[in-house]
């Protein structure tokens, strides 16, 4: 028994090596590469990707029906009783949601996430001022509204992916 056990063990260990050498390489260089948003560099545009880039303002709508429309970005003032990050703008965005989807759609995981700059931006909480997502189901045919806020570093150069929470649905990136 004990020498089954060592010979199992034996092959683990070669098949991990032999996994391990299967790695891509890399190559090093002296300079830092630059991202087309980085704030003080000569860095060439991004390349145009296939995937659709809605700008706010405009809605965008999943191969199942579900559709998403995000405002184009307000000033926003947080009350005192808000969570956020300091920052040197604060925006606030209407989303509307709009389910044509033929089944009950679960609007609880749709999340938002938010670059300013090259700098993460903050989400604000602030209600009930901005209504947060909704948890209610949305049933076929009918639409929900709400609001969200961020702290950004730069309110012209805002980059927001959105994910319906549908593991099914590709996440869309709405630009300024």
């Amino acid at each position: 028994m004990t020498r089954h056990l060592g010979s199992k063990l034996l092959m683990l260990l070669l098949l991990i090596f032999a996994l391990g050498a299967c790695g891509e390489s890399g190559s090093v260089s002296e300079e830092s590469p630059k991202g087309s948003n980085a704030q003080n560099g000569d860095s060439k545009t991004a390349k145009e990707k296939p995937e659709p880039m809605p700008k706010f303002g405009q809605t965008f709508t999943w191969d199942n029906g579900l559709s998403v429309t995000i405002s184009k970005p307000k000033p926003y003032q947080p009350t005192e009783l808000a969570s956020f990050d300091k920052a040197p703008a604060y925006l606030a965005w209407d989303v509307t949601l709009v389910n044509k989807t033929g089944k009950t759609y679960d609007p609880s995981m749709f999340s938002t996430t938010a670059q300013s700059g090259d700098v993460e931006a903050g989400g604000i909480y602030d209600e009930p001022k901005l209504r947060p997502t909704p948890s209610t189901p949305l049933l076929d045919g009918r639409q929900a509204r709400f609001q969200m806020g961020y702290s950004v570093q730069n309110p012209r150069d805002v980059v927001m992916q959105v994910d319906s929470g549908d593991f099914e649905l590709k996440p869309v990136i709405y630009t300024n």
